[in-house]
């Protein structure tokens, strides 16, 4: 897990037991003992200590029939209590492909910044001239400057979500939508304007040829 402090501009990489990811299934499973391990009781959902998480599926970024899935969790502005939301797009695999299984975001940065997360590197780029700016202009800059659709995801807010507006969503790569719980006030409130992933590794598995027969297995059976 990808550990990344706005306030400070540091990030850590956090080791999970496998115990965890056998008790704590999924997308889900993970950001909810993610939330339990790192969010502040009691902490307002905006302020600069609350934390949030992107975390993938077991089997995301492995070219598996239906696993091309997000899962975002924290604590909602808009009910002050646990929200989740999912979402497709690919920068959960990104993600994946960049080495880890999640990112957790803590803190509030000083300017408006985009997050970008390459292979293991984190840094810190500053999105004044995104500021204010709709979706679409905002996917095509990043695409430019980070790569092609297929080899970057990005997760962006528009101008409700920099005002804080407790319903704004967050969109993943241009057309899908982190759409319940108010994410995109909680990346407002952090000044993040986006997450940009050109991750390029691969999802390492146990046995590949076995692994490709099952999929296609699933996918032969779906249609």
């Amino acid at each position: 897990v990808l550990i990344v402090d706005l306030s400070t501009r540091t990030s850590r990489v956090e080791e999970i037991e496998e115990s965890v990811y056998k008790m704590f299934i999924g997308g889900y499973g993970l950001g909810a003992y993610l939330m339990w391990k790192h969010f502040p009781p009691r902490s307002d959902a905006l302020a600069p200590e609350a934390c949030f998480a992107i975390v993938s599926g077991l089997l995301t970024g492995t070219r598996t029939p239906f696993s091309g899935r997000i899962q975002i969790v924290g604590k909602s502005p808009l009910t002050g209590t646990w929200a989740d939301s999912n979402s497709g797009g690919s920068v959960a695999s990104h993600l994946r492909h960049a080495g880890f299984d999640a990112l957790l975001v803590t803190g509030r940065a000083s300017e408006p910044t985009v997050l970008v997360v390459r292979d293991g590197n984190v840094s810190f780029e500053p999105a004044g001239e995104l500021w204010g700016k709709e979706i679409p202009p905002v996917f095509d800059s990043l695409r430019e400057k980070f790569g092609h659709h297929s080899e970057v995801g990005v997760s962006a807010i528009g101008p409700a979500g920099e005002q804080q507006s407790r319903l704004a969503s967050v969109m993943n790569d241009r057309y899908h939508a982190f759409g319940r719980q108010g994410f995109g006030a909680i990346y407002g409130s952090k000044n993040l304007k986006a997450i940009a992933c050109p991750g390029s590794g691969e999802v390492p598995v146990a046995d590949p040829g076995r692994f490709r027969a099952l999929c296609q297995e699933v996918t032969q059976e779906y249609k």
